[in-house]
Parts: structure tokens; C-alpha cells; sequence
């Protein structure tokens, strides 16, 4: 339990934070995969497949697993990979909006020089967020209501309401198998008498 009290003017305030579990809805998966000959290891440099020759292999092999090769776009390299930083790679993204298919991806056997080098799955915002919304308040409401017990007081009216969620509940997780239960939080200040 999140709480603080403040001693104002018009009397004590207390301010707690109210939250409420929401189920999550996935709107979609992306994976990163980056294909470099930099990342090919081999006891012999001069084996070394070029980038065509791997990307060629990687092609082969997801169209051997059922994947059509359509489905791979082209995508900027991250910043936050090295061999994606080089000249010879390319990164590709794959997205889906299939648990089954995700998994099935994740799970073909990787050839050398070729990486899945990330993932993010992707949620649906709160159609509507009042039932959430509402729950968070009234877990808002608990708390405070034992904060002013033990202080030897009860609540009054709500002086403020801070949403602390807003920009969450469409938020993206990196990797594939997020939370499948999203959290709502409210920061809500009652007077107390």
C-alpha cells in the first residue's frame, strides 16, 4: 500500500494509490531478426558465407517451416545491436497477430549468423477503462480508509484524482509472452474528519 499524509490549511489529507488488474489484449507480435556474417562462427574466416548467402539460407528454411517470405520486411536496425550497426546486415521484421505462429517462429532451429534480435508484442488500448477505472478507486478508497483508522480519524470527500495509468494500458512489452494481466493505477486524495 502506497501512501503519504499531508497536513494542510483546511486539515489532514491522505494520499493513496488505488489499483485495479485488467485482462490484456493482444492486438499483435513483432519480431526483429538480423541476419550478419559477422555473426557467423566458424574455425575458418575464409567459410564465411556472404550476406546474400545467408540471407538466401534463412529464406530456404522458413519457407521449409511454412513461412512465406513476404511476411519478412525489411526494418531500420536498431541502434542497440552491434552487428546491426554494420554495413553487412540486414535486419528483417516479422509480425503476426497469432500466438501459434509466433511461437512456431521462435521455435525453428537458428542457423549460424542469423538471430532473432527482438520482439515486442503489442496490446490493445481499454476500450472502456470505467469498470478498471472504478475498481482503482475503490481500492483507493480501502487503503485510505485504514490509514485513517489507525491515525484515529475517517476519510471525507475526494480532494484529488491523478490517473497514473493513461499512458500504459496500450503499452508495448518487449518479447513475446507479456503480462497477461495489465495493472490500472489511480493516486487518489481524501479529505479526512
Amino acid at each position: 500500500m502506497l501512501f503519504a499524509v499531508a497536513l494542510f490549511a483546511q486539515g489532514t489529507v491522505i494520499e493513496v494509490q488505488g489499483v485495479a488488474e485488467y485482462p490484456r489484449e493482444i492486438d499483435r507480435y513483432q519480431a526483429d531478426i538480423t541476419i550478419s556474417p559477422l555473426n557467423y562462427y566458424s574455425y575458418d574466416q575464409r567459410d564465411k558465407p556472404s550476406l546474400d548467402e545467408l540471407t538466401s539460407q534463412f529464406f530456404r528454411q522458413m519457407e521449409e517451416n511454412g513461412f512465406d517470405r513476404d511476411r519478412f520486411k525489411p526494418a531500420e536496425r536498431p541502434k542497440y545491436y552491434a552487428a546491426a550497426q554494420e554495413d553487412d546486415a540486414v535486419v528483417y521484421q516479422f509480425e503476426t497477430t497469432s500466438t501459434a505462429e509466433i511461437e512456431q517462429l521462435i521455435a525453428v532451429k537458428r542457423l549460424n549468423g542469423i538471430y532473432v534480435s527482438g520482439g515486442q508484442t503489442y496490446y490493445k488500448p481499454l476500450a472502456d477503462p470505467t469498470k478498471v477505472i472504478t475498481a482503482a478507486l475503490q481500492d483507493a478508497k480501502k487503503s485510505a480508509e485504514t490509514v485513517a483508522k489507525a491515525m484515529g480519524k475517517t476519510i471525507g470527500d475526494v480532494v484529488s484524482v491523478a490517473d497514473q495509468s493513461r499512458l500504459y494500458t496500450g503499452q508495448v512489452e518487449t518479447f513475446y509472452d507479456g503480462e497477461k494481466m495489465g495493472k490500472y493505477y489511480v493516486l487518489v486524495k481524501f479529505a479526512t474528519e
